[in-house]
């Protein structure tokens, strides 16, 4: 009896969370602004934090205004704070290349200010980016840095530290199929939060042990925990939590033949999903009201949400593309940053060491060494400035070449921009359709003078519509995630996974063709050598070579198999591209292998001389190879090519 008054209790708090409004007190901000204080940065990081219920742009605008209040008043932890709301205000909402930055800053402030709470803090987000875009083996990284923390002493092994880990480690688990190993972990969480009487870890770790016996096959468990995490979490504002208990409560329900309730809850999840955009929510709601609705031989109904399914499934495809665009832009933001980081280190050195030089000048003894040091300095700063100019001017000259390259490469990719587009294309589309069916519903209800349901119907629309212009908004920042391939390398190496790199590109050049293309067709292969560990290279510079090279190889059985239809010969012809790796002698090995026409003897030897190309005038630049060749050579590397009229050609390289 005790349970189910504290479960009663529950739901009513969530239900008055659902009908509270935002207040923002005006005179307040009009004064802080006027005279901002610490205060009056964390009333700001608050309202932030409130708006995030209704995903308005309030909430970036609010939380923004916090971090440069901070910044001016050097508030460092009112600025790490607000850093990380805005930080899972982005992740949330899928935006993984915006909350690893700034995430990122957050590492590198909290460890500068030795700040230990906000670097664990970090690190738990961090982790949880890189299991969001499967990369799991970085995510365990994070993950151990955070137990490491334990052992240094740097943070304490009790309450919300130890509690944070085994949260970051029931998700690992879970996401790796370990269940036992999460249901351990969550089942901390769970009883700290009761024990400490803290809702939030009690709601956490409620869903965590729901979807761990779920997958378990022990449905009364399952069930338990999720009913609980369905009443708290709408009043810790987890509505993604809130979402996926509801949705497994409706399986489990439907699995026990309770169709009824089982419609009731995946309908809600169905509508929240739309609401907060979750596509994978949306996906998994629509199929489970479809395989409900075919069991009672709704089949009008059905076929609605196994449209609606199959529709976010193929978006859920796209969307998993771009996220790993973004996984790309954020490591190359990471970079960015940690240079920064770098440059401020060597710029105090600088000053600490012209200090020192400063001191030593004053020594009277030293007077006439120093003079002689100064004099052959000058001469050697005058010989070293021509050496640098000289070099200047080559850096520049090879910029610019390797920039028009980059430019013609982003011309081929230009034609997948489209594709991706296509995604938040359907969202509108989508919401377009479910704001149709809801007037015509509105309309019933006015007829029936039901108004609580009409303003209800009402909210959804104006909700609907405010998703149309964000997904609006969406499509214009997926362009300018794809212009990422237009920046400048940073030139330092680091440790890659060849065959990863490999795999992307082969991947994006023949996705990208097929937009640009509908005709094109090949099959490609990929045979990669797994015994190969990480090198040192720069990605972006051998990821360029890579793409070069793949985009070469379809472009030449894209032509034969033209030339093959005009002469009625296709049906014997199977454009093909092979990729393959393999370790040799100390090296990597890289070929990229096609079928095409192959080149001509008399121009084999010119194909890495700058401007010469093949192509019709206005398809080359006549630089890739050429500049594949001088990456490739900077590297210590070869790169060969053998070719046989008619038959295909092979480019290898080696590092």
């Amino acid at each position: 009896m005790r349970i189910l008054t504290t479960f009663l209790l529950f739901i009513v708090a969530a239900s008055e969370v659902y009908s509270q409004n935002i207040l923002v007190d005006r005179q307040r901000l009009e004064k802080g602004f006027k005279n901002p204080d610490t205060a009056f940065v964390d009333y700001l990081r608050k309202v932030g934090y409130e708006y995030q219920k209704e995903e308005s742009d309030s909430t970036l605008y609010y939380l923004n205004q916090s971090i440069k209040y901070a910044k001016i008043l050097k508030y460092v932890n009112g600025e790490l704070n607000s850093r990380a709301y805005l930080g899972r205000y982005f992740l949330e909402r899928g935006d993984y290349a915006q909350a690893m930055q700034l995430f990122m800053e957050n590492e590198v402030m909290a460890r500068k200010a030795k700040d230990n709470h906000f670097l664990f803090i970090a690190y738990r987000e961090i982790s949880r980016i890189y299991r969001y875009i499967d990369d799991s083996k970085t995510s365990k990284e994070y993950l151990d840095k955070m137990l490491v923390m334990f052992s240094t002493g740097l943070v304490p092994d009790t309450g919300f530290y130890p509690i944070t880990v085994n949260y970051n480690k029931g998700e690992y688990y879970n996401y790796n199929r370990q269940y036992d190993s999460a249901i351990h972990s969550f089942e901390k969480v769970f009883r700290y939060g009761k024990a400490e009487n803290m809702p939030v870890w009690v709601a956490l770790g409620s869903w965590g042990l729901g979807g761990a016996f779920r997958f378990l096959d022990q449905a009364d468990s399952s069930l338990f925990y999720y009913r609980i995490a369905e009443a708290l979490s709408p009043g810790i504002q987890r509505y993604d939590v809130y979402r996926e208990s509801i949705d497994g409560i409706a399986v489990l329900l439907f699995q026990r033949g309770k169709v009824d309730s089982a419609i009731y809850y995946a309908t809600r999840a169905y509508r929240l999903s739309m609401q907060y955009a979750d596509l994978s929510e949306i996906q998994n709601s629509s199929d489970i009201l479809s395989k409900i609705y075919a069991s009672q031989k709704q089949f009008d109904s059905a076929f609605k949400y196994s449209n609606l399914s199959r529709q976010y499934s193929d978006s859920l495809y796209g969307r998993t593309s771009i996220n790993r665009l973004q996984a790309i832009a954020a490591s190359n933001q990471i970079r960015e940053i940690r240079s920064r980081q770098e440059l401020e280190q060597a710029r105090q050195q600088y000053r600490s060491n012209i200090r020192t030089y400063m001191l030593l000048a004053g020594l009277f003894i030293l007077v006439i060494i120093i003079f002689f040091i100064l004099r052959v300095s000058r001469q050697q700063a005058r010989s070293k400035k021509q050496i640098e100019q000289a070099y200047e001017e080559l850096k520049s000259t090879q910029a610019q070449l390797i920039q028009s390259e980059k430019m013609a490469s982003l011309g081929e990719l230009t034609a997948g921009i489209a594709h991706e587009i296509q995604n938040p294309l359907n969202f509108v589309n989508n919401f377009s359709e479910v704001n149709k069916e809801m007037i015509i519903e509105l309309k019933n209800e006015i007829d029936k003078g039901n108004f609580d349901e009409v303003k209800i119907i009402a909210n959804d629309i104006e909700a609907n519509e405010d998703k149309i212009i964000h997904h609006g908004k969406r499509a214009d920042t997926i362009v300018k995630g794809m212009l990422q391939h237009s920046r400048t390398s940073s030139g330092e190496k680091e440790p890659t996974d060849i065959n990863a790199l490999c795999d992307e590109y082969v991947k994006l050049a023949y996705h990208g063709l097929r937009a640009k293309d509908k005709s094109f067709n090949a099959k490609f292969e990929t045979n990669f050598d797994n015994s190969i560990q990480k090198i040192n290279v720069v990605p972006q510079d051998i990821g360029r070579v890579i793409l070069n090279l793949i985009n070469n190889a379809f472009y030449a059985v894209n032509e034969r198999q033209k030339a093959e239809r005009l002469t009625q010969n296709a049906e014997g012809y199977e454009p093909t591209v092979i990729v393959s790796t393999k370790k040799e002698d100390g090296k990597v090995i890289i070929s990229v292998k096609d079928n095409g026409n192959g080149i001509p003897a008399s121009v084999k030897e010119k194909v890495f001389q700058p401007f010469f190309t093949t192509k019709p005038t206005g398809e080359g630049t006549g630089l890739g190879l050429s500049l594949s060749y001088d990456i490739v050579k900077a590297h210590g590397g070869d790169i060969e090519v053998e070719s046989m009229e008619g038959e295909g050609t092979v480019f290898t390289i080696s590092l």
